[in-house]
């Protein structure tokens, strides 16, 4: 540093440069940085991203081979190595049981609209899907079942409409419905006209709880008193299903049955799927469940044994 004639200090050019270039290379370097570090997190991302679709690609395939390929088959063992999925490096493990795994109680695994219907089986399925209770496959033998249906706190309450189907105890294979409904809001039944139908109505008696889930409205079937169902025919396991229409809710709902007195047969499959690719792991659980008659068909009558509408 100079100082000049009257004693007073003076900086170097030089010094000022070099502090300009100083700073001038701080903020490229403060630039660059950021650019490089903005590039690795989209490339990270975008790798994490299309890992993530790989890996839910390779679940969805392990469903799809596992229904193809264990039909007849139950449970299916878990491979002890990942399954690849294509050229990508992807993998899957799946694993096939029957459901529900309680026996005693079985929540239906899809909400259902006004209109849509649900059906419980209360017979065996065999390999072609016939109904069956022959060769120690399991059926239902109880007198009485409990219904649940609704969501607690939901706005409007469904009403729920029952069709059991079942084989005469005197032969001839003659299949027969039985009905019976229930409403949880009294005021509806005016319009529905349960009771004067001769079917029924019925308030319900409470809420329940099946695997965790609470549903809103309760009612105790009784197969002989209240739907006059021969005892020969739960003896004798001829009861075949258990179908309900759900009636006047506004969103999708829940049903299932539970507290009963004898197992249910299986209700169909369920597979749970785990996918992996790089880091990312996603899961896919599908129920494959039984075909079902078509909601449309409960508003009809037919006449046995033909199908006669």
């Amino acid at each position: 540093m100079k100082k000049n004639a009257s004693g007073q200090a003076l900086f170097s050019q030089n010094g000022q440069a070099l502090l300009m270039v100083l700073l001038s290379v701080g903020v490229v370097l403060t630039i660059a940085l950021s650019v490089v570090s903005r590039s690795i997190t989209d490339v990270s991302t975008s790798t994490k991203g299309e890992e993530s679709l790989r890996a839910f690609s390779a679940a969805e395939a392990g469903v799809e081979n596992t229904l193809n390929n264990s039909i007849e088959s139950l449970p299916l063992v878990p491979s002890p190595t990942p399954v690849p999925v294509g050229s990508s490096g992807s993998t899957y493990t799946a694993s096939l049981t029957a459901f529900p795994q309680n026996p005693r109680s079985y929540l239906y695994p899809v909400e259902l609209s006004a209109g849509d219907s649900a059906t419980v089986w209360l017979s065996s399925h065999d390999t072609d899907n016939s109904l069956t209770c022959t060769g120690g496959n399991k059926c239902f033998q109880g007198q009485t079942i409990d219904v649940c249906w609704g969501k607690t706190g939901s706005g409007t309450q469904p009403a729920i409409a029952l069709a059991l189907l079942y084989e005469d105890p005197a032969g001839g294979g003659v299949r027969k419905y039985a009905y019976i409904a229930y409403d949880s809001n009294g005021s509806r039944a005016s319009q529905n006209r349960f009771i004067t139908n001769g079917i029924s109505t019925n308030t319900g008696s409470g809420s329940c709880t099946i695997d965790g889930t609470p549903l809103a409205n309760k009612v105790t079937v009784n197969l002989l008193t209240d739907l006059a169902i021969p005892n020969g025919s739960i003896n004798g396991k001829r009861l075949k299903s258990l179908t309900a229409l759900l009636l006047y809710n506004t969103t999708p709902t829940l049903f299932g049955v539970t507290n009963l007195p004898s197992d249910l047969p299986d209700q169909g499959r369920q597979v749970d799927s785990l996918g992996t690719s790089g880091t990312s792991t996603r899961k896919v659980q599908v129920y494959s469940l039984y075909p079902e008659i078509p909601s449309m068909f409960q508003s009809s009558l037919y006449s046995p044994p033909g199908i006669v509408k």
